[in-house]
């Protein structure tokens, strides 16, 4: 079983708690607009964080959210040149609470999906740096990464997180593994079926996507930003290295 320090949840499309009530977790952060879920599905947040404006709608002041959410703290923040999950990303980011599982930062509007995508690359290079230099080994102990999505649909369950210069994923063979760079990336593996050999991806030119697994280990090497996006049951596992020892 995984452990994370955070959950993040945001207004989404939030996965049943089939696919994550498993997971062990210190808090649960949820944007206003998802804790209306979250009471749909019994389970109480840690903190309720945003500007409030969605619970507000429906329960006209803050007593009265309180009384619903009688086991959460409410911090509301009402600067409104950053939208609440980058209010919700700077509160964990301030704290150093990771490793981080994230739901509901895609679906619905598309314009939140897009933005959520950008802030995920954003913060995820921080959280990548703050893992390294608190272990400060040359190989990080095999463990959820720092930050990473959960995406469901028809039952299937996608993980995608930014890849770290250098890391090993514990893959099953055949699973599907796709890579989407922001906006340039170069890549060497070991573990693809289709292995990638400082092969330069980008969004406007070539890309690697539904490629499989050969091995119960996949050895990356990544030169700029991208994501990877693993098609499996659990969470995945992933040790960091400090340097490319493959």
């Amino acid at each position: 079983m995984n452990n994370f320090n955070t959950i993040i949840i945001a207004d989404g499309e939030i996965p049943s708690p089939t696919y994550w009530g498993s997971y062990s977790y210190k808090q649960l952060i949820c944007t206003d607009g998802a804790a209306v879920v979250l009471k749909n599905f019994e389970i109480n947040p840690t903190i309720i964080l945003g500007d409030l404006d969605t619970l507000l709608s429906h329960f006209k002041t803050e007593a009265q959210i309180q009384a619903e959410f009688p086991r959460a703290k409410l911090i509301r923040k009402q600067d409104q040149d950053t939208t609440d999950f980058e209010k919700s990303l700077l509160f964990a980011q301030n704290k150093n609470d990771y490793p981080i599982l994230f739901l509901g930062i895609f679906g619905k509007a598309i314009d939140h999906s897009l933005h959520n995508l950008c802030l995920f690359s954003q913060f995820s290079s921080e959280a990548i740096n703050r893992t390294a230099i608190t272990n400060g080994t040359a190989k990080i102990e095999a463990a959820p990464p720092p930050m990473v999505w959960l995406n469901e649909f028809k039952g299937t369950t996608q993980w995608g997180f930014m890849l770290p210069p250098n890391c090993c994923i514990h893959t099953e063979i055949d699973q599907t593994i796709s890579f989407f760079p922001m906006p340039e990336a170069e890549l060497s593996s070991t573990g693809l079926y289709w292995e990638l050999s400082n092969t330069k991806l980008s969004q406007q030119n070539k890309h690697s996507v539904r490629n499989k697994a050969s091995k119960n280990r996949l050895y990356l090497h990544t030169k700029g930003l991208c994501f990877v996006i693993l098609t499996q049951k659990r969470c995945p596992i992933v040790e960091l290295q400090l340097n490319n020892t493959n």
